[in-house]
């Protein structure tokens, strides 16, 4: 198993996160082949201290945690209970008694949650999804590839109530509404980055109570997709991070390894570094700009493509020049190497955010 290096970790990673990706990493492939691995380890302090620090905390402050964890294991820190984009969510729409029910669910139970967007028909087209809230009070419709969909005890579901954009809207799923009978969730086989356990849900019919519905107090257009864009540029940089902790994981990984490489794999990957150094800067920026003003997503999108490209140039170079021998050594490179490939599907693929900054740019954003 290869172990973290935590002098080497330091250069880049506050001290407070070091011990987590140092666990994170010891325990990586036991985790992938039991993605249930941290129920076993709830107590641990590790996993409330990340469950903590979600709450209440910057952009900025939550991609600090996403990169130094995922330079631990990505795939690990997926598994792991905390609000993730049900908790932006629900700080964009939600109103206070919905807010404090989840934050109380979710740090009492060490809960993990999942956030329901995408269609089997629809894809990621949040503007024409077919599930609906009929009458405003039942929920009906499916959703696909949904991070612990069958296994968050409460999360939140996007919804269309008419044809219209001022129709979209969200609820949240408390446990008891999971617990119902016309609530189907199912787990999905994955290879890459297990600990997302995709899942799929179906609801048919399920009442939903006026309380759980989000941004009843808010207008129809900060309910619908303004609130949409704002948790997702709130938390795209959190992704992005994790593309990048994971890019700098490999890149150590050869520096402490050097007898796996050769002296032209070496060459390609200090390039590399530099590719990834301005990844982070500009994720960093990105991050900022979204606390700042989370309607602007141009920054945010060229983050994001910037974060995926990089990591997939060194597992493409590492392919390309590295001795076949070196990965039937090393278990955990070839979880890496096959991790690296989620990113692309994660928070919008590269021609969403190719359409998002030429957009920007037609608005005179700053992406730099």
């Amino acid at each position: 198993m290869h172990t973290l290096n935590k002098e080497l970790a330091a250069e880049r990673y506050a001290a407070e996160w070091i011990d987590a990706a140092d666990w994170y990493r010891t325990h990586a492939i036991e985790a992938y082949h039991n993605p249930d691995f941290v129920l076993q380890h709830l107590d641990h302090p590790v996993v409330s201290q990340k469950l903590n620090a979600e709450f209440n905390t910057s952009t900025v402050e939550r991609t600090r945690m996403f990169e130094a964890l995922s330079y631990g294991d990505p795939s690990f820190l997926l598994t792991t209970p905390g609000p993730s984009l049900s908790g932006v969510l629900l700080e964009v729409l939600g109103n206070q008694w919905q807010q404090d029910m989840f934050v109380e669910h979710v740090q009492q139970q060490t809960a993990r949650t999942f956030f329901a967007v995408t269609e089997p028909e629809k894809g990621s087209d949040a503007g024409n999804l077919l599930t609906t809230l009929s009458d405003g009070t039942a929920l009906n419709g499916r959703k696909l590839l949904v991070g612990n969909g069958a296994l968050g005890s409460i999360g939140t579901v996007l919804f269309k109530s008419g044809q219209k954009m001022l129709g979209l809207g969200a609820v949240m799923l408390p446990p008891d509404a999971l617990k119902q009978s016309n609530v189907h969730r199912q787990v999905l086989d994955m290879y890459a980055l297990r600990g997302a356990q995709l899942s799929y849900l179906e609801f048919k019919n399920l009442t939903i109570e006026d309380e759980f519905i989000l941004g009843a107090h808010l207008n129809p257009i900060e309910r619908g997709m303004m609130g949409l864009l704002k948790t997702f540029h709130k938390f795209r940089p959190a992704v992005s991070s994790m593309a990048i902790g994971h890019a700098q994981a490999l890149l150590d990984y050869f520096k402490i390894n050097p007898d796996q490489s050769n002296d032209s794999l070496q060459l390609r990957l200090k390039a590399r570094q530099s590719e990834v150094d301005a990844a982070r800067e500009i994720n960093r920026r990105s991050a900022h700009q979204a606390d700042k003003d989370p309607l602007k997503g141009g920054l945010v999108s060229h983050a994001k493509q910037l974060a995926t490209v990089s990591l997939e140039y060194i597992v493409n170079d590492i392919f390309e020049l590295i001795d076949s021998s070196v990965l039937l050594e090393s278990v955990w490179l070839q979880k890496s190497l096959t991790d690296a490939f989620g990113y692309e599907y994660m928070e919008g693929t590269s021609h969403i955010h190719f359409k998002n900054i030429y957009n920007a740019y037609k608005r005179k954003e700053i992406l730099h």
